[in-house]
């Protein structure tokens, strides 16, 4: 029990060091006229939605930022570029990723027959005769 309890102190030890707690905690308390997060929107909403800002904001940083960043670092002036650091989050991408073939293997394969099971009483059976492939904005990838 002491090795998990060390594990998940560490763990959380981390979202703070990476500022992740404090970026829960402003969407999670955030409130404007329009809008009140603690009555709208659930925990694991707004976990994912910080996770695709995390994920968005990863590829959308241009490489002469970067560069910026760590010249500035090395000549001991990385409080003032701070101050500049203005990052333009683009939309996500719906086209489908070059490794698109690389997805995850479907629950059901091609020939499993299937027992469709709906609401009410009513069954139907059939066999998989294809994928469906859709984008999951929650996940930010193709399922």
């Amino acid at each position: 029990m002491s090795a998990q309890r060390d594990r998940l102190d560490t763990y959380q030890q981390a979202l703070d060091d990476f500022g992740i707690t404090e970026l829960l905690s402003r969407f999670s308390n955030f409130s404007d006229q329009d809008f009140d997060a603690a009555y709208l929107v659930e925990k694991q909403e707004l976990e994912n939605l910080v996770v695709i800002l995390i994920q968005r904001l990863t590829h959308s940083l241009k490489d002469n930022l970067i560069v910026s960043y760590l010249s500035a670092i090395q000549q001991g002036k990385s409080d003032s570029l701070l101050s500049q650091i203005n990052v333009e989050i683009p939309p996500p991408s719906i086209e489908l990723p070059s490794h698109f073939s690389n997805v995850e293997t479907p629950r059901f394969l091609y020939g499993d027959k299937l027992r469709w099971v709906s609401s009410d009483d009513h069954t139907d059976w059939g066999i998989a005769i294809g994928r469906f492939y859709s984008f999951a904005p929650h996940r930010c990838c193709w399922m």
